[in-house]
């Protein structure tokens, strides 16, 4: 979460040093779970290894040497550029192994629940957002008696009430608690709209 008031080009020059997740709650809505933008010692991989396949597996470790780390430094300068292509994970059309995001990050929630229960809050918003980008991927398979859109409009105002959200979440969850075939429509208007892939 960066402060809204600050610009990109301040928040460039910034480096920001946080001791642990413990002591910084924030850091728990800014895991950044992609492995490639970060440097890391190898001692932290001693006990910790990647899940096997998965297709979410960066979900299910990033946040075990988060909680490992001693010190964590994070800079917004960017030094690296993320390559949309066809036939890469995030384009392509929806596959049962989507999943694995629901069971990552749950397994993600829970380790964080129990041992910082002072967290939950930004535990339950993360279990919301990854059902929120689950159901917004390309053929996501909707039915009338899914439980991720139950689960979101169940609580919806873990999103809403939250000042951080981004303005189309909010939108995304008030749409799924009005009427799912609504925000599907929508949804795939705004993909439409902006050029993403849907």
């Amino acid at each position: 979460y960066l402060d809204a008031q600050e610009d990109a080009d301040v928040m460039a020059k910034k480096v920001y040093v946080v001791t642990t997740l413990n002591n910084n709650p924030k850091l728990v809505h800014q895991i950044d779970y992609g492995p490639c933008n970060k440097l890391f010692k190898k001692e932290l991989f001693e006990n910790v290894e990647f899940p096997l396949n998965k297709v979410y597996e960066d979900v299910g470790t990033m946040y075990k040497l988060y909680d490992l780390s001693n010190k964590i430094v994070c800079s917004y300068n960017f030094k690296y550029y993320y390559m949309i292509r066809d036939g890469s994970i995030t384009n392509k059309p929806f596959s049962n192994r989507e999943y694995d995001l629901i069971e990552m990050t749950d397994n993600m929630c829970e380790y964080i629940k129990n041992k910082y229960p002072q967290l939950l809050d930004a535990v339950n918003y993360r279990k919301i957002f990854s059902r929120i980008s689950l159901v917004c991927r390309k053929n996501y398979p909707y039915s009338s008696n899914d439980e991720n859109f139950k689960l979101i409009k169940n609580n919806k105002n873990v999103i809403l009430k939250n000042k951080k959200s981004p303005l189309r979440t909010k939108i995304a969850v008030r749409l799924i608690s009005i009427n799912v075939k609504l925000f599907m429509r929508v949804w795939k208007l705004y993909c439409k709209i902006t050029s993403r892939k849907r």
